[in-house]
């Protein structure tokens, strides 16, 4: 086990596990340039057609070294209020499978190590993996969208989830010392994913757009809550958090 996972791996919660070997699944599984699900219970938030939200980093900020964060806010369809062409949503909703990746229908990740007498373990497995991708990708001035609808002003770019890699079952294993915990998920899970940046005009139209590079973000993901009104509510950090 590399000596920084077994470090990381400090308490026994097979979901918070998830965090430390992410990138090295998503590598390994689906390339070097997919986006990892940041968290597995939350997947379907990460699923095509979904829209993420990141946050403004001010001068200071960015010579701190301080990241940006990120956040689903929910489908794209929710949000859009003009369909300049009338069909495009339901031209968003048609998804074609990607036949030409060759992807690992029964991956597993295992790491097991003891030190100073205390062993730790950590197994990853997963099946049936595909890749699906939008067959149409919004254009410039094709919607106007509107995020006031759950409180978010002045946005000028938003992130949209195009390619998707799905798995059909996630099993994951933790042990430290002599405790275990184990997650398992089925279903049709979102385990990785690719997304296009778009800028808004103050109107809300929809402008240009480029692929978002693995590569090049900055950025920290975090988890909404709803309230029993359906009002959003988010960590002690967003409160105050201009949105982009």
């Amino acid at each position: 086990m590399d000596a920084k996972l077994y470090k990381k791996l400090e308490v026994c919660d097979a979901e918070k596990s998830w965090r430390h070997v992410r990138d090295v699944v998503a590598k390994q599984l689906m390339g070097d340039v997919v986006f990892p699900v940041p968290f597995l219970r939350e997947a379907s938030n990460y699923d095509i057609g979904h829209v993420i939200l990141k946050s403004h980093r001010s001068p200071v900020q960015k010579l701190t070294g301080i990241q940006s964060v990120a956040l689903p806010v929910g489908q794209l369809s929710e949000f859009v209020t003009i369909d300049h062409e009338q069909d495009i949503m339901q031209r968003l909703g048609n998804l074609r499978k990607d036949k030409e990746v060759r992807l690992n229908q029964a991956y597993e990740f295992h790491q097991s190590d003891v030190k100073n007498g205390l062993k730790k373990t950590v197994t990853i497995q997963l099946w049936g993996c595909e890749k699906w991708v939008m067959d149409y990708i919004p254009k410039s001035k094709d919607m106007i969208v509107d995020l006031t609808k759950k409180g978010y002003i002045d946005i000028d770019r938003i992130f949209l989830i195009t390619e998707v890699f799905y798995v059909t079952e996630v099993k994951l294993y933790i042990s430290v010392g002599d405790v275990e915990d184990f997650l398992h998920l089925q279903g049709q899970i979102p385990i990785g994913f690719s997304m296009e940046r778009y800028k808004l005009d103050k109107d809300g139209i929809l402008g240009s757009h480029k692929h978002v590079k693995l590569s090049t973000w900055f950025g920290k993901w975090s988890r909404e809550t709803q309230t029993s009104l359906g009002e959003s509510v988010h960590d002690k950090e967003l409160n105050q958090t201009p949105w982009s």
